[in-house]
């Protein structure tokens, strides 16, 4: 691997480490030269390490709070919380560990701002915090974008970033870099603008089937440059190419398929000056690597546990596994049919959105799941969503393979679908691609009609 060569090989009997407070150094031939982990046992204790590690006792007057379980409202919150000099803590929406309670204590914190309305952070949380500080703002929209433009109102600044507000990798990206420069980050669909156009310049993070060149142009008008590359971490790549001159600097590290640590990391990246690189959990991505090798960054810090971060996913070579000759395969368990539609509903994760859309080039809700039934060897007619509403019939236990659907999305009614996968998830076609979601997600929670099978 280039990086070794360029940081030396060291080559160790044993791996060395060393434990200071919650922090862990590590140094061998198979990683890294060195890096330290920030972490806890969970997200909500990791950002509480984060904190510990960027603020002093008695440094912080204000502290953010966001949700722990969802990502939309706390997308845009890196920005403000640089501004204020504070930092994210997370909680859950009904209750708040006693070690965050702890931690706003020892900052000193004398005001609390809450990302996100009480579907998100109940009201419960609220006067739990409120008894901690004697001041408790909640900033909260009707939606995830405008709960980001009121955030943006607050960060203040002429340059804004705009990211797609249906996923995290691209916020994550640019985090670091629009709180270390007072930019707020301000949220929209791939296919609509959903802010109020005030600024004199944009950033706009992500390709085109993030945020189509429709809007590209529109901003444009104004003034827009979009940086973006062909997944998440060629992303991180080309923001780090753009905005990040300086060499032999120690980034952070946090995953890249998990919102939670990379954005209570941002802030604090944010105060040293360094970005956040992605990686996978136990894969070191080629674009981050080659980030790492041009950069000259001899060590990392790590935000998050082994489970978020293995030390695979740092450069270390997975341990070869010699084959058993002539093993005898076990049985294949026997799927349902629920699970082959499941199995075959994945396949096709990431196909775009296009209405009226039945084919592998493209679906809308209704027509994905004529396809993948079909594909399944499961016969079924082509309708729209609420046709396959009236051939099925509510279940109160849902199973994979199930459908789910939604009233009141784009029009009035049954207006969406998709397939349960389980545990409270669901894959649809849905804005700009076939993706999957949580039931009780932000946007969906309050849509969801019902767990239907057919009759």
């Amino acid at each position: 691997m280039k990086i070794r060569k360029i940081l030396g090989s060291i080559v160790l009997a044993a791996t060395f480490t060393f434990v200071a407070a919650n922090s862990e150094v590590q140094a061998n031939g198979e990683t890294i030269r060195d890096f330290t982990r920030i972490s806890g046992e969970s997200r909500y204790h990791t950002a509480i390490e984060v904190s510990k590690k960027g603020w002093a006792n008695g440094s912080s007057q204000t502290v953010i709070i966001a949700s722990g379980e969802n990502f939309p409202d706390a997308l845009a919150g890196a920005p403000l919380a640089k501004k204020l000099n504070a930092p994210i803590l997370l909680v859950k929406k009904s209750s708040v560990a006693a070690d965050v309670i702890t931690e706003m204590k020892r900052l000193g914190a004398k005001k609390t701002i809450i990302l996100g309305g009480t579907g998100t952070i109940s009201a419960a949380v609220e006067s739990k915090l409120n008894s901690v500080t004697p001041n408790v703002e909640r900033i909260a929209g009707q939606s995830r974008f405008e709960t980001a433009e009121k955030i943006a109102k607050q960060v203040g600044g002429s340059t804004a970033v705009v990211v797609n507000g249906s996923s995290f990798p691209d916020s994550l990206a640019i985090a670091a870099y629009a709180a270390q420069k007072g930019m707020p980050i301000l949220l929209t669909t791939a296919s609509d603008i959903r802010f109020e156009q005030k600024y004199s310049n944009y950033i706009v993070v992500g390709g085109s089937l993030a945020i189509n060149d429709t809007v590209f142009k529109k901003l444009k008008q104004t003034s827009a440059i979009r940086i973006a590359g062909k997944s998440r971490y060629d992303t991180v790549k080309a923001v780090v190419d753009k905005f990040y001159p300086a060499t032999d600097t120690t980034p952070l590290v946090a995953s890249g398929v998990s919102y939670a640590d990379a954005l209570t990391g941002s802030v604090y990246a944010a105060k040293q000056g360094v970005p956040v690189l992605l990686v996978g959990k136990d894969k070191l991505p080629v674009p981050t690597e080659k980030v790492i090798e041009e950069k000259k960054m001899k060590s990392l810090k790590v935000v998050g546990g082994k489970e978020a971060v293995s030390t695979y996913a740092l450069g270390a070579t997975k341990p070869v596994v010699a084959p058993v000759s002539k093993p005898t395969p076990p049985p294949a368990p026997k799927q349902s049919s629920g699970e082959k539609l499941v199995e075959k509903a994945k396949q096709y994760l990431g196909t775009k959105y296009v209405f009226g859309g039945t084919t592998p080039s493209g679906f809308d809700c209704s027509g994905y799941i004529y396809y993948v039934h079909n594909a399944a060897g499961i016969k079924l007619a082509r309708t729209n969503t609420s046709g396959y509403y009236s051939m099925t019939n509510k279940v109160s236990s849902p199973q994979p393979g199930d459908l789910v659907f939604f009233s009141n999305t784009y029009k009035a009614g049954i207006s969406h679908m998709g397939i349960y996968i389980g545990n409270g998830s669901f894959i649809h076609a849905g804005g700009d691609r076939v993706q999957i979601n949580k039931v009780t997600d932000y946007y969906w929670k309050d849509k969801f009609t019902s767990y239907n099978r057919f009759k």
